[in-house]
């Protein structure tokens, strides 16, 4: 029997007891409520289209359902985080991405609430895990922690960037990555340098730099080919960063898609339309529903559907590239921004499907839901 249900059992019972049977049926149909702390605030179209996907999930489910969109910066975030805690109340559930320290604080006042929490789309620092623990371990709240196979998505970029040469082992690469104070940073460079070592011949001449943003990434690829004329591949990080990238290589004249092959990481809308365009050769993303299928877990784990017994309390979601060879199809099953209403998402859950054996939140099975 999972934390929830013991819980809930007890108020039942005392609500029974003290405000009749009616009080606690009443009760027991008071929408499922939940807080979502994004990873950033709207100028980040990636952190904009978790939030479309998640609410259509909550729209479907009933689930109440409020996002945030902090700048991004710790102290920001963690205020945020802190309102946004603060209006939920016992039995209620927060949805976060792990920032260094400050999501461990959020989660220690989602404790003492009686808050349950989710994290998603980050791994937490080796540095950081004394003060977390595991899910269910040092926090009992701690429901569970998803995240990209970032590994997974540096090397898929870096490998469609390099295959995209007519001589593979001729590879001269720049990297621009975010911030490696954060494993996301350090998952998604480790998967690039798998793929160079899969190639002979080929380099990572330089890397630098662009904190996740445009405006620093366009500076950082700048300086970097010019210093390294040779270079004919800029691996990004993110498709912020990508874009900035692209504008300084039109502003080095240098051709996007021609003589420099450039990529990003996140699947926004701006990405992928880059790939359409031809000026970068692939995007890489999926993990833009992290927040929806959270929501679908936990609104299983609300409704005695305990996700842990499948899927265990840590997994990674998979990612997926999208490249000139694939774009119009991605594009003919989706739109240019699909409309995930669309989509009856009790079809994912255990709650309304109880024959359902395994969860499936391949994006195959998504895009499969769509009419």
């Amino acid at each position: 029997m999972n934390l929830r249900i013991r819980e809930t059992l007890g108020r039942l019972w005392v609500g029974l007891l003290l405000l009749g049977s009616a009080a606690g049926a009443a009760a027991a149909e008071a929408p499922m409520r939940v807080g979502f702390l994004a990873g950033g605030d709207r100028v980040n179209n990636f952190w904009v289209r978790m939030g479309e996907f998640a609410q259509a999930v909550a729209d479907d489910l009933g689930i109440e359902l409020e996002i945030v969109y902090p700048p991004p910066a710790t102290y920001p975030i963690k205020r945020a985080g802190e309102r946004l805690v603060e209006r939920l109340g016992d039995g209620d559930y927060f949805i976060a991405v792990y920032f260094d320290a400050v999501t461990h604080e959020l989660m220690e006042i989602a404790e003492r609430r009686g808050v349950y929490t989710f994290l998603i789309n980050t791994d937490i620092l080796d540095k950081d895990r004394p003060l977390t623990g595991r899910p269910r371990q040092k926090y009992l709240r701690w429901l569970g922690h998803i995240r990209p196979d970032d590994i997974q998505a540096g090397f898929l970029l870096g490998r469609k960037l390099i295959d995209a040469l007519e001589k593979p082992e001729t590879a001269r690469i720049i990297a621009i990555n975010g911030n490696t104070t954060v494993q996301v940073a350090r998952d998604r460079e480790a998967g690039l340098l798998k793929a160079v070592a899969d190639t002979p011949g080929a380099k990572v001449v330089a890397a630098g730099m662009g904190n996740w943003e445009f405006d620093p990434a366009k500076v950082t690829t700048a300086r970097l080919l010019e210093a390294h004329p040779e270079a004919n591949i800029v691996w990004a990080a993110s498709d912020p960063m990508a874009l900035g990238a692209l504008e300084a290589v039109r502003s080095a004249g240098r051709r996007p898609g021609g003589d420099v092959l450039l990529g990003g990481i996140d699947w926004t809308y701006e990405g992928l339309d880059a790939v359409q365009r031809g000026e970068f050769v692939a995007d890489v993303g999926g993990h833009f529903m992290e927040a929806g299928i959270a929501l679908i877990l936990l609104y299983d784990y609300h409704h005695g559907h305990d996700f842990a017994e499948e899927l265990g309390t840590s997994f990674r979601t998979p990612m997926y590239a999208v490249d000139g060879a694939s774009i119009a199809e991605h594009m003919r099953k989706t739109g240019k921004k699909p409309d995930w209403s669309k989509i009856d998402f009790k079809r994912f859950t255990k709650t309304h499907n109880p024959d359902l054996e395994r969860y499936d939140f391949s994006w195959q099975a998504v895009i499969d839901a769509l009419p």
